[in-house]
């Protein structure tokens, strides 16, 4: 059946729209290379489709700019040349895989070797400097070297089964690579998909599996990173203890944003949350929508949101956040953040599995600067839109 002509209406609600993947479903959109026109200013904007479980088309593209209780109308076009629009690439090698924003480096996903688990290192922030810390990957002068394992961007979980999937060591389990199912570079977004178990140390016993799925987007000098974790329990019940070693999304800032050194020496760093707590004292332990860590690099301000959405288990997390530059979301735990709380833990039934979505925001400036609290306005849902065949 051949496609008709689509337009797209998108309607925002109590708040501003601007540099944001946005996402509808489309019925039998055209065959090439997608791009929306808007209607009133006549600017085409890059699309790019995926497939859904159900088997449905979703485009998404980055949009411009729409204020709030506005509506922006648009038609989905295609063309059969190649794209003019800078792409999203990834590229993967033997043990990572490299991302790059049109000629800008963004981060390499590290997955192989020996490591314990995977991580980005670096990641590169808006003005070309890397917003979270080299070591171990690298020894750069006047960093810390402490706890190793807080490698860039990653995921660990340091009591699950009575395994420490946390730190690293001949008694800690592993994130174990089995194979990538989707590695593709697109004109608004890269997309991997990454198979891993979850074992003790021998790498005998397979505690879960997870299934990882991490979209890179191009939304010009800031950057976002969506990372989903599925944890699967396809052995046996899994049991997540209450522990305050645990980070679902977990992120080590270059040292220069630390708040505070481990010595005690006050640094250009500041952490914010979403309920207006300020650094470590204000912070850790506590539930928050997301939380903020910003500070200099080479002279200029710049910071990293974690944001917890509302379809995770335990939502809003509490965050094990310190001053001198960890921050993570821990979905798990109370008692070991405030002992006259009851110990909780969560039990994974087999042939179950535990969802966990996370946006990682890069931005220029303050939390304040970067409006992280208005882009925080209803996590990653987006605003009313509808997708319609005109006759």
């Amino acid at each position: 059946m051949p496609s008709k002509n689509i337009s797209i209406s998108v309607k925002t609600l109590s708040h501003d729209c601007q540099q944001v993947p946005l996402s509808t479903v489309v019925d039998n959109p055209p065959k090439g290379n997608l791009f929306l026109i808007d209607l009133n200013s006549g600017i085409q904007i890059p699309c790019q489709r995926e497939t859904t479980d159900t088997e449905k088309t979703k485009i998404t593209w980055i949009e411009p700019g729409i204020e709030k209780n506005s509506i922006k109308e648009y038609k989905l076009l295609a063309s059969n040349t190649k794209s003019e629009f800078s792409q999203v690439l990834v590229k993967k090698s033997k043990e990572k895989i490299d991302v790059s924003i049109g000629e800008s480096y963004l981060t390499s996903y590290y997955f192989g070797g020996s490591i314990h688990r995977p991580y980005f290192h670096p990641v590169i922030g808006p003005f070309g400097k890397s917003v979270t810390r080299a070591f171990p990957m690298e020894q750069v002068e006047g960093e810390t070297d402490d706890h190793q394992h807080h490698r860039g961007i990653f995921s660990g979980n340091g009591a699950v089964n009575g395994v420490n999937n946390w730190t690293e060591g001949e008694n800690c389990g592993y994130t174990d690579h089995k194979k990538f199912s989707k590695i593709e570079s697109g004109s608004v977004f890269g997309h991997i998909v990454h198979h891993s178990n979850w074992t003790d140390p021998s790498k005998t016993k397979i505690v879960l599996e997870e299934t990882r799925e991490m979209k890179f987007f191009n939304i010009g000098s800031s950057r976002i990173l969506d990372i989903d974790l599925y944890l699967h329990a396809t052995k046996e019940d899994v049991f997540f203890e209450d522990d305050k070693e645990i980070g679902m999304i977990s992120l080590r800032v270059a040292t220069s944003m630390d708040i505070m050194s481990p010595e005690g020496v006050a640094n250009s760093g500041r952490m914010e949350n979403s309920a207006g707590g300020i650094n470590e004292d204000e912070i850790w332990g506590k539930q928050a929508h997301w939380c903020d860590y910003s500070g200099v690099v080479d002279g200029k301000m710049v910071g990293v949101t974690l944001f917890d959405y509302d379809e995770n288990y335990n939502h809003p997390v509490r965050w094990h956040a310190r001053n001198y530059g960890l921050l993570t979301s821990n979905p798990f735990s109370t008692h070991c953040f405030n002992p006259e709380l009851p110990k909780t833990g969560y039990n994974l039934k087999k042939g179950n599995s535990l969802i966990f979505k996370h946006r990682v925001y890069i931005h220029a400036g303050t939390t304040e600067e970067a409006k992280v609290v208005e882009n925080s306005e209803g996590g990653r849902t987006t605003p009313s839109m509808v997708a319609f065949a005109e006759s």
